[in-house]
């Protein structure tokens, strides 16, 4: 990988194919967790707060997980027989399956647009449906700056969960101050806990290293 970033088109070595595969866990208790015996998705599926769950109304589990340039085969719309390919930022897709044991490649749902700066990606989003009211879903999106190292936080809406919009695009999770301890990345790690006042209370990890 380094040689072919180092040498960019000029370089005439060996192709270089990533493989990986997503292992799965069950509970029946939360606390003792076991290992499904083969992998539940042939793909990679990276991605800071991507984990599965489950919708009731359609008694299908969902995740939000980074896109890898492959061919969703499940959800309808959006082009959805056609390969995620040409990418070339971090991004977010949606899987959608009924069988836990089974999950089908992401289709592209959130990738950083024309009102972003070309050193913008999306490193990954914390997913959660709005409190108290129904038809209403968000997410906190991890918004890496590659030219500053800087990860900070956005907040997106949607009301069918695959067209997303951003209406405001300033942190609603900065980085902190510096010597904060959180002055190079903070990272959502939750949904909202709604406080008596009002507020929302979000959980975070933060850090001071620049992210790469």
């Amino acid at each position: 990988m380094g040689n072919i970033d180092y040498a960019g088109d000029s370089y005439a070595g060996p192709p270089m194919v990533m493989r990986a595969y997503v292992r799965g866990f069950t509970s029946p208790d939360l606390m003792h967790w076991y290992e499904i015996g083969k992998p539940v998705a042939n793909l990679p599926s990276d991605g800071s707060g991507s984990f599965p769950m489950l919708e009731a109304e359609t008694k299908t589990y969902f995740s939000y997980i980074r896109v890898h340039g492959l061919a969703h085969e499940e959800i309808q719309g959006l082009a959805h027989s056609t390969p995620e390919l040409d990418y070339t930022r971090r991004c977010i897709g949606l899987t959608r399956t009924k069988d836990f044991y089974d999950w089908p490649a992401p289709k592209l749902v959130l990738y950083p647009d024309a009102l972003d700066g070309p050193q913008v990606s999306f490193y990954g989003g914390y997913y959660f449906p709005y409190p108290e009211r129904k038809g209403l879903h968000c997410m906190i999106v991890h918004i890496f700056d590659q030219s500053s190292g800087h990860v900070d936080n956005q907040i997106a809406f949607s009301r069918d969960g695959l067209i997303w919009n951003r209406p405001d695009r300033r942190p609603c999770i900065p980085v902190g101050a510096p010597g904060s301890g959180c002055d190079g990345t903070v990272y959502a790690q939750g949904g909202p806990v709604v406080l008596p006042d009002g507020r929302w209370a979000v959980p975070f990890t933060g850090g001071t290293g620049l992210h790469n």
